[in-house]
């Protein structure tokens, strides 16, 4: 299966990122063969889920390893260990997020998992999502392959979610969304290249899920301006990301008045003069403009107001000058500016711009 996910569309304009070390997995010793067998035997009287098997005869499960069994299949699952094989995690109440490979349940105490990602599941059934929901009761922030059908969203629990990423999972339209304005506790919601998604669906998504934060609509290709009609209803919408776009246009974006962060990034169309609509989000401290075609000089100095930007991306925007940039000089609070691949743009123009805001950083 090809990797779900996209970069987020925010992502970029972070000044540094800490990097991520590549976990080290201690070595296989037991045979996996003698667990399962174990593990069967005592399936009958579990104490927990009827669904799963475990095999609680490893010591050291917190440390080093834990066993796992669905249906009877049982592998084993490491934990992250650093680069002398020491255990990361030194305790159970610590963890908080399994990452599975494969479809599997663990013996961790329910209690202490909060998060979990299968999106690199290749298959993923409504039963096996029932059985392991029944199995962590406390989740509250899921991710789920792209190959999910829409049934499956019935086996995530209604009110205590909130946070949940279906980034490309094509199958999501009139029947999946039923099931999704279900979560109304929801704060985090990622449906990028999700390109059935309309306005209308859109519309029933803004009427339900209104403690939403975080949205992510990214490649949502059949959206149009109508759409920023409803957003504007979500009362706690901070982060929204519409990126690629294509039907949105900037009249309705004056109201999303209670936005930090925009994406926009490759929405084709949006023209020159929308960016008056935008001097409207006051509140702004990230903006993504990237990939714009039609943004020129001419109404740039309409995003001087948005003092409090903090991150503003004009990456590929070809018809940018020395001049137009020299407009933004009132965002005295700005720390990184993405000119990259903006052609017409000097180092004579960079310069003036620094000496203006001494702590920006520009990419160029």
């Amino acid at each position: 299966m090809a990797p779900c996910g996209k970069t987020s569309s925010f992502s970029h304009l972070e000044s540094s990122l800490a990097t991520t070390r590549q976990p080290h997995f201690a070595p296989l010793q037991d045979s996996t063969a003698a667990i399962a067998k174990n593990a069967l035997e005592r399936s009958k009287d579990s104490a927990f889920s009827p669904c799963f098997a475990t095999q609680s005869d490893v010591t050291s499960g917190f440390v080093s390893a834990t066993t796992i069994s669905v249906n009877g299949l049982t592998r084993r699952t490491f934990l992250n260990t650093d680069a002398n094989q020491n255990p990361i995690v030194q305790h159970p109440s610590k963890i908080t997020k399994l990452k599975l490979p494969s479809f599997k349940a663990n013996e961790i105490p329910p209690e202490y998992v909060t998060e979990v990602d299968f999106s690199d599941l290749q298959d993923l059934s409504t039963e096996d999502l029932r059985c392991f929901m029944s199995f962590y009761p406390n989740l509250k922030k899921v991710k789920l392959p792209s190959c999910i059908n829409e049934e499956i969203l019935t086996a995530l629990p209604k009110t205590q979610l909130k946070y949940l990423d279906l980034r490309n999972c094509q199958a999501i339209s009139l029947i999946g969304f039923k099931h999704l304005v279900a979560f109304i506790n929801l704060q985090y919601l990622n449906l990028s290249g999700c390109e059935k998604i309309s306005d209308p669906l859109l519309e029933q998504l803004a009427s339900r899920l209104t403690q939403l934060t975080y949205l992510d609509l990214t490649g949502c290709k059949h959206l149009t301006e109508l759409s920023l009609k409803y957003l504007a209803k979500l009362p706690r919408l901070m982060r929204l990301s519409i990126s690629e776009c294509h039907g949105i246009k900037g009249v309705g974006l004056s109201s999303l008045t209670q936005l930090t962060h925009l994406s926009l990034s490759g929405c084709l169309g949006i023209e020159d003069n929308d960016l008056e609509h935008l001097a409207n989000l006051t509140q702004l401290k990230h903006l993504n403009l990237q990939r714009i075609p039609h943004i020129t000089d001419h109404k740039l100095a309409f995003l001087a107001r948005l003092i409090q930007l903090t991150h503003l991306s004009f990456l590929g925007c070809r018809q940018l000058t020395d001049c137009g940039i020299g407009k933004l000089t009132p965002l005295s609070q700005l720390k990184l500016l993405d000119l990259r691949l903006c052609t017409n743009i000097t180092s004579n123009g960079v310069s003036q711009l620094k000496e203006k805001i001494p702590e920006i950083t520009i990419k160029v």
